[in-house]
């Protein structure tokens, strides 16, 4: 293993003088800023390369850009000056060693990472060989990764059509449903914060108390709170059952007004968020999406100083459609059924994730050992002649170990597809010879093996 500093491997193009705000919506070329997401394009390039682009407010951020492309002033844009270091390795190197660049930013206020602070960051680098393979896999699992997320994106999408389809557009109401204030739905509770001054209240792992940043867009239920109320904490707190909906009413941004999540769980949850019980007669699923497509119908009540609130008495008095209960316990049949393939799938993908961390630990320290468990997930995505062609024994292994324990219902391979088509490459490897059965004399079963 080789280590060098950044500037001695990479090179920083002139910034760029257009500002983040020109930014659009539509464009040929993609338009990066300082922003951890791609959002934006434009209609003039001033890069056409391959290179490095770090944001440089904020948080950090860094890309990776390969063609045409354009940046905004509050970016660095590097681009190789040697062979000896892949520059997508740098990428991947930095990108998942994040915390090597959030120590660069400093400063009151907003925050900032200078020039000469990246170039001074040290790069550990394997030889080319390595670099590449390395590159190859990553590149195919988040591939896999993104394929994952889009699949999620289209049940949501499915979802909502088929709430529109049940339902009508409710801001609109063009089915003419009786409009009744959110408190006829369930009881309204704002939650509280128990006195910082008695930490008494907080040192024990008694009962979750839920943030704002627990309720994500687009994650039907909420995430495991990092901080924790004691059992006394819990008594002076504000707290709901599962299947209650938590929401989103005060925040620095108008976009996280109106957030929302269920609870799968009994929870506390502080003064930023307000949560609706609902009655006997209505779907907490019903509600998650009625709230989620009605959006920006809920934003509409917020005031409209620095920090946007939605008291619990404005709240509770905007009126929505309310469908008979029978029609309401119609979707959230559906709904549910929706939401375990999500999970699958998100589950899937955090596995992949994993694999992928793991991957890194042992490659940015030298000890590279490839997990073929990356390697599976794309060969599955293949045809049989391309997984006869590219897997070897330990994929092969791999595979014979995660359809035995898929037989017992603890699905490793996920998606319902992706198991049967597994079944299928077995079926070809045992004709084939390449696979074998055996009596296993401790279970007295028989179980496939490698021949």
């Amino acid at each position: 293993m080789t280590t060098k500093k950044f500037e001695e491997l990479y090179f920083f193009h002139p910034k760029s003088k257009l500002q983040a705000g020109e930014g659009m919506d539509e464009g040929r070329y993609p338009f990066y800023t300082s922003s951890a997401t791609l959002k934006k394009r434009i209609n003039e390039s001033n890069f056409n390369t391959q290179a490095l682009i770090f944001g440089t407010g904020g948080s950090p951020s860094i890309h990776y850009a390969n063609g045409q492309f354009n940046v905004s002033t509050d970016c660095l844009v590097a681009s190789s000056k040697q062979q000896e270091v892949n520059i997508k390795y740098a990428y991947y190197y930095l990108a998942y060693n994040i915390h090597i660049l959030e120590r660069g930013f400093k400063g009151a206020g907003l925050k900032h990472i200078s020039k000469s602070y990246i170039g001074n960051i040290l790069i550990t680098y394997p030889d080319p060989e390595t670099q590449n393979k390395i590159v190859t896999i990553l590149d195919k699992a988040n591939s896999l990764i993104k394929k994952r997320e889009e699949t999620i994106a289209k049940y949501d999408e499915l979802l909502r059509a088929t709430f529109l389809e049940m339902f009508g557009d409710p801001v609109k109401n063009d089915r003419k449903w009786k409009m009744q204030p959110l408190s006829s739905f369930g009881k309204i509770i704002t939650g509280n914060t128990p006195s910082r001054s008695n930490k008494a209240f907080y040192n024990e792992n008694y009962i979750e108390w839920i943030k704002t940043n627990n309720i994500i867009k687009g994650q039907t239920h909420i995430t495991i709170a990092e901080e924790f109320l004691s059992e006394r904490g819990f008594e002076v707190s504000r707290w709901v059952e599962p299947n209650s909906l938590l929401v989103a009413c005060i925040a620095g941004s108008i976009d996280s007004i109106g957030r929302t999540g269920i609870t799968n769980r009994r929870v506390a949850f502080n003064q930023q968020i307000n949560a609706i019980v609902p009655e006997k007669e209505v779907s907490v699923f019903f509600l998650y999406w009625l709230v989620t497509i009605s959006n920006k119908y809920i934003q509409s009540f917020a005031t409209k100083g620095m920090k946007r609130l939605l008291t619990k008495g404005v709240f509770e008095k905007i009126k929505f459609i309310k469908p008979e209960y029978k029609l309401q316990q119609d979707f959230e049949k559906i709904a549910i059924k929706s939401d375990i393939l999500k999970r699958n799938i998100t589950e899937s993908k955090l596995q992949l994730e994993f694999l992928i961390n793991t991957l890194l630990e042992f490659a940015f320290k030298g000890e590279l050992t490839f997990n073929t468990a990356v390697d599976l997930e794309v060969l599955l995505e293949n045809d049989y002649d391309f997984f006869k062609a590219n897997s070897s024994a330990q994929t092969i292994r791999l595979l014979l170990e995660r359809l035995d324990k898929a037989e017992g219902n603890d699905k490793k391979i996920y998606e319902e597809a992706t198991y049967h088509k597994a079944k299928g490459f077995v079926f070809g490897l045992l004709q084939e010879g390449r696979i074998k059965q055996i009596l296993d004399n401790e279970s007295k079963t028989v179980k496939l093996a490698l021949a």
